[in-house]
């Protein structure tokens, strides 16, 4: 029911905002030329970003996310009105990356209906955020290039473990050849809380990534699988909390990624089924279920990657949270590495594994980066660990 009055709000907000003017407004002749449509976002050679909205009704309306550095919980930055009823707002110079902003007009989120983009959508959420990219100049790992691009495709079932329907997407290297005689390498890609199972490909650009690596030589074609990451029909707000919840869902989750999903892509796509060409990687709750199926399943994974992870939804022992780590494990990973942000509430959780795994002898890299818990240090640190990986 919540759901529902959010987007018929949304949708009221939107008709009166958007609406044509009255007859009144337009004159006796009746209804003049619609308005021109706005441009936005505009981006310009020094990094600042321009947003419009027209919404001539409107009494207050706010750009949320186009900060350096912003994310959840960032702080709305004004717009101004002309008197042609176009809100607008021009920011500082943005470091090079890619933002995810919204308006909200009178209390209300929207997207930006003028950008194109395809939103990055939350899970239940059927309105999502737009995004924008400022480039980098040399390009970035994630900025798109002139290079062969790989296909994305879409799968639903049912998964048993999970008693509901699941998803997952699979992205293929450009020239993926499904009689290859040498099977692909494989990367498990898990998201984040309250994020749909396409993120890592919408907004974190793993699939660009690849491109780029792959084209420069950096990284060996691959296959990357990014599935749902919820392991319970339950209220996924409920998991911010609710330790019960959040070690029951990692129970289903961990069976559905082992038991099905994997078996699944191994049977549809030509990838390898040998330890030593998976890797599984996540961001924040991605990262703590990534932390806990890599080190709790050595057998199944060479290289493990947390990026932010939200490891205070594991369990709080750390020895129950993963029992069967020891030396002898260096045998068999190639590599495990985790990273956070310096200014990450989270970064107390892995700065304690560090030490954990330093105290079981588990061989193990923890980088600390610059940033808060948002989309630019996950992205940047998997474009890291990909260049580690299946050398």
């Amino acid at each position: 029911m919540k759901l529902r009055t959010c987007m018929l709000m949304t949708g009221l907000i939107a008709a009166l905002v958007f609406a044509p003017r009255s007859l009144s407004q337009e004159g006796r002749g009746g209804r003049g030329a619609a308005p021109p449509p706005v441009k936005s976002p505009e981006v310009s050679v020094d990094g600042r970003v321009t947003v419009r909205l027209r919404a001539p009704n409107a009494q207050k309306v706010a750009a949320t996310g186009l900060t350096p550095d912003s994310g959840p919980g960032g702080a709305p930055v004004a717009m101004t009105k002309d008197a042609g009823g176009v809100w607008s707002l021009t920011t500082e110079p943005l470091p090079p990356d890619i933002y995810t902003y919204s308006f909200n007009i009178d209390g209300v989120s929207v997207p930006d209906r003028a950008n194109v983009v395809p939103r990055f959508l939350r899970y239940t959420d059927s309105v999502g955020m737009s995004m924008v990219e400022v480039p980098g100049s040399p390009a970035n790992p994630w900025d798109v290039r002139p290079v062969p691009h790989g296909s994305i495709t879409h799968t639903q079932y049912n998964s048993r473990a999970v008693g509901a329907e699941r998803d997952y997407y699979v992205y293929t290297p450009p020239g993926y050849d499904p009689k290859r005689k040498n099977p692909y390498p494989v990367i498990f890609l898990l998201h984040g809380l309250t994020e749909e199972a396409s993120a890592w490909f919408t907004v974190g650009k793993a699939n660009v990534i690849a491109d780029n690596y792959i084209a420069e030589g950096k990284l060996k074609s691959v296959v990357m699988v990014a599935p749902l990451g919820y392991g319970t029909t339950e209220d996924i707000n409920r998991l911010y909390g609710d330790k019960p919840l959040q070690l029951s869902h990692l129970a289903r989750y961990t069976d559905a990624l082992l038991n099905e999903i994997m078996p699944r892509v191994e049977t549809d796509y030509n990838v390898s089924r040998q330890q030593r060409d998976r890797a599984i990687a996540g961001l924040s709750m991605g990262g703590a279920e990534t932390m806990s199926i890599g080190l709790n399943h050595p057998e199944r994974f060479a290289y493990v990657g947390g990026f932010s992870p939200a490891l205070v939804m594991l369990d709080t022992d750390l020895a129950k949270a993963y029992p069967a780590l020891s030396s002898k494990m260096n045998g068999q990973y190639k590599l495990v590495y985790f990273s956070c942000g310096t200014e990450d509430g989270l970064i107390s959780g892995s700065t304690a594994l560090k030490e954990y795994l330093d105290g079981k002898g588990v061989k193990s890299e923890f980088v600390r980066m610059p940033g808060r818990h948002v989309w630019p240090v996950f992205r940047r640190s998997f474009a890291a660990f990909a260049l580690r990986l299946f050398q």
